[in-house]
């Protein structure tokens, strides 16, 4: 796939750690992701005017103050922790340009990035602010359930997950939301404000009889605006190609997320995501990190750096005990 890209001069045409990250590893890209991912911050407007919560929150430092005084205030939670699922430490972690895998596809679960995520979140369930969450899978009706009734009152993920999900399981909750980029890391190497979660893409395998044709109808499927444009009527999912949103069917007023353009914020943010790695061994290594460092740390039954550095021993022997 790569070296078409390259011939058409089209990489840069693209938002590369939504189109092409999920579907790279090492320098090799296999793939192109139709899902622009762009992770924001989501909030019941209603509930923050109502509890006057300042925004734009501009970094987790503020968040905390504003979620504390929310807390003691309303007696509800501006945010919910999750321990069951490893969703929300990808986000916060990638945000300051860390993540599973490093650019070799060796974990990197327990480095300063990785460790600072659990400690912040960890702290703010012991200190009473943000809500443990039990919930079995990111995304569920459960989940949603807490924003609904207005138990929690911000969400962070991606347009799949608050627009998606938010209107499909909680549609009385139309013209209560609006979105900002996530608060910042104060004194993070990276100042994004943004982070990516999730994809859906295509690729062209080794055993595809006609490999030429169809890479080129790829290609064709996510540079073309006539077939983004159908695609996006179908599924409503925001697309990886960078001229797409010049088109103004992409960034009209959205009703549910009271009246803000959410194409325009998708794209606006979609350069502060950070490049990230994949592995082949995606799929054992979070799972290793859920279950070795996530859940026991952010339950307290070990301090944050030892679970992640626990989880990093665990994703290691996870790979050795597969490559022979």
């Amino acid at each position: 796939m790569a070296p078409e890209l390259r011939r058409r001069n089209l990489v840069d045409q693209f938002y590369g750690p939504s189109a092409f990250d999920p579907w790279s590893y090492r320098g090799g890209i296999y793939g192109i992701g139709s899902e622009q991912n762009t992770c924001l911050m989501c909030y019941r407007s209603d509930l923050y005017e109502e509890a006057g919560v300042t925004t734009p929150i501009e970094s987790w430092d503020q968040f905390a103050e504003e979620a504390r005084r929310y807390r003691r205030d309303t007696g509800r939670y501006l945010i919910d922790m999750e321990y069951l699922d490893w969703p929300e430490w990808w986000m916060f972690t990638l945000q300051q340009g860390g993540g599973f895998f490093d650019e070799n596809g060796m974990p990197r679960v327990a480095d300063e990035y990785g460790i600072r995520t659990m400690e912040f979140r960890r702290k703010a369930v012991e200190d009473g602010w943000a809500m443990l969450s039990s919930n079995l899978e990111s995304g569920s009706p459960q989940h949603f359930a807490a924003f609904g009734s207005g138990a929690v009152a911000t969400m962070f993920g991606p347009p799949w997950f608050f627009s998606g999900n938010t209107q499909s399981f909680i549609p009385e909750t139309s013209g209560k939301w609006r979105m900002q980029g996530f608060p910042q890391w104060d004194g993070a190497a990276s100042a994004s404000r943004t982070a990516t979660w999730g994809g859906t893409g295509v690729c062209v395998t080794r055993a595809c009889p006609l490999p030429a044709e169809a890479v080129d109808f790829v290609i064709f499927l996510h540079s073309d605006i006539g077939s983004i444009r159908f695609d996006y009527d179908q599924r409503q999912t925001f697309p990886t190609y960078r001229p797409a949103y010049r088109e103004p069917w992409l960034t009209e007023p959205a009703e549910f997320f009271d009246d803000q353009p959410v194409g325009q914020l998708v794209g606006d943010y979609a350069s502060e995501i950070n490049n990230w790695f994949n592995s082949p061994f995606w799929p054992q290594v979070t799972q290793a990190t859920l279950r070795a460092g996530i859940t026991p740390g952010m339950r307290g039954d070990l301090d944050p750096a030892t679970a992640m550095q626990n989880a990093q021993r665990e994703a290691l022997k996870v790979i050795d005990l597969a490559t022979p």
